[in-house]
């Protein structure tokens, strides 16, 4: 679910934070990675997104292991902004 946000993300910025980073070697370089997705703050990672970007990621970060997710709720963010902001349901 994490990686669905992140994705969405990127759709919306270009870019992520970890983009772009470099390393010795590929054990590294994800372990850079691994480090900057755990350190950057929500807040920061949605920065000029809707607020739905936000609810989403604390949301799912909110989440046990085990717990298995409301996908109607998170369906729902994304429904309600797309329908706030007009923009097509084309899917």
């Amino acid at each position: 679910m994490e990686g669905i946000g992140f994705v969405l993300m990127y759709f919306m910025k270009k870019a992520l934070p970890w983009q772009g980073l470099t390393a010795k070697n590929k054990k590294e370089k994800y372990e850079k990675i691994k480090e900057v997705k755990r350190d950057t703050p929500v807040d920061v990672l949605c920065e000029g997104c809707p607020r739905e970007f936000v609810k989403y990621f604390n949301y799912i970060r909110s989440l046990k292991f085990e717990e298995i997710p409301d996908y109607s709720y998170c369906r729902g963010l994304f429904r309600g902004l797309m329908k706030e902001k007009a923009w097509p349901m084309d899917f």
